[in-house]
């Protein structure tokens, strides 16, 4: 039995997006995660995690902080004596904690600089990122196979009856916001106003989902263009794993590239994610029941993961490439999935 440690830290969306690796490499082998604190409870409920290294938000702010955050959890790692490490982040520094926790291999995507990989794989745009981490895996020696879906496992089996009560026996969930503390997610949102027009037009009502005061603004902004009982509104009134109940009831999840649509593909519910910046082809989450719909602007995508916050998609001031999404378009999906479903029941 090997010991194996799987770095991805953040943010909530790619920790999903990693979800299926942990059962892949948990036969036979005892699997650790280390995961940022405001992401952990993604995996803090998985069977086939033996352990969570959870740290706090990195970088801080505060580089003293950073560095004693890192020195100790070297320390930590060390003791772990590890056979190998997949690390699924492009940043040297995981390199070098690694080695100097004591791994003994080392596997994960191309940074600019890779001296301490025992190999190491490019990252590409054009395959979907959860079978380019399959592949990692199989570069380590892991005889793995592709995964058909994302997964989660909620803390919770059923959801409590203020919940139950207040729910449609068919509805269409949505989150019109996202993002996360180290990427800001306005450049990929689709217009307010459009999500208030399709919400209109939409045979099923709406459950609104999401958390943080980005979502609860955006919500306000939708409640404004709505009448009041045009939807349901449960942004902030949920935990993450009555939020994945709830996506599990829910008919269909329409979103932004964010990570409530790759919680509902984790959940088997039929998704569509409405892409502009990122490509769709490597930002999709994996299943055959998830959809996307992506602009036809020829500055889409602009998304360049080596440049980070410096790159156009932070930088953009005018988000054309979500704009011209138009809402017949996602209308017209909604309503080709929504008559498949019915065909099926």
């Amino acid at each position: 039995m090997r010991k194996i440690l799987v770095i991805k830290l953040s943010a909530i969306g790619d920790v999903l997006v990693s979800s299926p690796i942990f059962g892949l490499l948990a036969v036979d082998n005892e699997v650790h995660h280390l995961v940022m604190e405001q992401c952990s409870s993604v995996t803090l409920n998985n069977p086939s995690i033996t352990k969570h290294h959870i740290i706090s938000l990195i970088p801080s702010g505060n580089r003293w902080l950073d560095l004693w955050q890192t020195f100790r959890l070297i320390l930590k790692l060390r003791e772990e004596k590890y056979d190998v490490a997949f690390i699924l982040h492009r940043n040297i520094v995981f390199q070098i904690i690694c080695r100097l926790a004591g791994v003994r291999k080392i596997y994960g995507f191309s940074s600019r600089l890779n001296p301490f990989f025992t190999n190491h794989m490019p990252y590409r745009f054009d395959v979907n990122r959860t079978l380019q981490e399959c592949k990692l895996l199989r570069l380590g020696g892991f005889n793995v196979k592709d995964p058909e879906c994302l997964e989660f496992y909620p803390q919770i089996d059923v959801l409590p009856p203020r919940l139950l009560s207040i729910l449609p026996e068919r509805f269409v969930a949505c989150n019109p916001g996202g993002g996360n503390p180290h990427s800001p997610a306005d450049n990929r949102l689709w217009p307010i106003e459009n999500y208030a027009e399709l919400i209109r037009r939409s045979p099923l009502p709406f459950v609104i989902l999401g958390y943080g005061q980005p979502d609860e603004q955006l919500v306000i902004r939708l409640c404004k263009l709505l009448e009041p009982k045009e939807i349901i509104n449960l942004v902030g009134k949920t935990s993450f794993s009555e939020t994945a109940l709830i996506l599990k009831l829910a008919t269909l999840y329409v979103g932004n590239d964010s990570s409530l649509m790759f919680l509902g593909a984790a959940m088997q519910t039929k998704t569509i994610g409405l892409y502009g910046p990122t490509q769709v082809e490597a930002a999709k989450p994996i299943g055959k029941q998830q959809y996307a719909i992506r602009s036809d602007s020829s500055c889409s995508p602009c998304y360049d993961p080596y440049l980070g916050i410096n790159g156009r998609m932070y930088t953009c001031n005018n988000n054309i490439c979500m704009q011209e999404i138009e809402v017949e378009k996602v209308l017209g999906k909604m309503m080709k999935i929504l008559e498949l479903r019915a065909s099926q029941v």
